[in-house]
């Protein structure tokens, strides 16, 4: 199992060690877990493995896949039914519900995906098999839809690659409060993300960070939402939206300027409190090992459609 960072250095950071700067990024990191994470060259910067003497250079992209999760406690394997939409030797793409978390934390470590993953592989006859699930990359906790895993090295690899240079094409669909003024467009807002923080921030020395987004349909209290990412960081859709003040139905943090629905309604409470509606539906790349294109598409569970009717008969 991999648990996956992705470090951008600024522009006015002196020289430093790569080692004690992991340390000093990553709050549960330890020099000897930097270091022998360095040794195995699942750390990288500029997509290539380094010494752990290496002196980072401004603008260096530091690339780290720890062998273990944050609290580093053996994660059981559970036969939890994964929703696999296809698998073959090289790969498996999911279908992750919306409240399971992907990896383990130092409170929940039961449920996961991970825990899923791990009793999957177990009983897999998979030539080349990794030991534990490549998890490539995340959706939150309360996002549900399409996800991949890699399952040899090569493929963790050559997918780990495509997410850092953002060649994998994704689309989510997005429940989002209030009427869009516009039929589509770009929302072009630099990200700032601290690790050590829950909640990322709009800052222009943030990093890039673009969504494209297109109306599905709408109405005055909700619009439903098509949205491209030309970027990938942690929360971005959630947080765009916020930043042009349409924040995501159930959002319970980035939730700034939620304009009151005017419905009295327990059910709609109840529903907004299982966190933001935001489906990843959509997936295309090239298979990491035969280089053919693949694509995957999913239906929006049936709920979004339903509060959007609710209010879109309101009136």
């Amino acid at each position: 199992m991999f648990e996956h960072f992705r470090l951008e250095v600024a522009k006015e950071q002196k020289p430093i060690r790569i080692d004690q700067y992991i340390v000093s990024k990553i709050k549960y990191s330890t020099r000897n877990k930097v270091q022998n994470a360095i040794k195995n060259k699942t750390v990288l910067v500029n997509n290539k493995s380094v010494k752990a003497h290496y002196f980072l250079k401004p603008d260096d992209i530091i690339t780290i896949y720890f062998s273990k999760p944050p609290n580093d406690k053996k994660i059981a394997a559970q036969d939890l039914k994964i929703d696999i939409i296809y698998e073959d030797d090289s790969l498996i793409i999911l279908n992750k519900p919306s409240g399971m978390l992907v990896h383990p934390t130092i409170s929940e470590h039961q449920n996961t995906l991970l825990n899923g993953l791990l009793y999957h592989f177990e009983h897999s006859n998979t030539p080349n098999l990794l030991q534990s699930p490549g998890i490539v990359h995340r959706i939150d906790k309360n996002t549900s839809g399409l996800m991949v895993v890699a399952k040899n090295k090569i493929s963790l690899k050559v997918l780990s690659e495509y997410f850092y240079h953002h060649t994998i094409k994704r689309k989510y669909i997005a429940l989002v409060y209030g009427e869009l003024k516009t039929s589509s467009g770009i929302i072009n807002a630099n990200i700032d993300n601290n690790l050590n923080s829950a909640k990322a921030v709009i800052s222009k020395d943030g990093k890039r960070s673009i969504t494209h987004y297109k109306v599905i349909k709408k109405n005055k209290y909700f619009s439903l939402v098509e949205c491209e990412l030309e970027t990938g960081r942690t929360h971005q859709i959630r947080i765009h939206f916020e930043h042009i003040g349409h924040p995501l139905f159930g959002d319970n943090i980035y939730n700034k300027g939620v304009v009151s629905l005017d419905f009295n309604s327990s059910e709609i409470e109840q529903l907004k409190e299982a966190g933001q509606f935001l489906h990843s539906y959509y997936i295309k790349f090239n298979h990491p090992e035969t280089n053919h294109e693949i694509e995957f598409e999913i239906k929006k569970p049936n709920i979004f459609d339903y509060i959007f009717e609710i209010f879109n008969n309101k009136d």
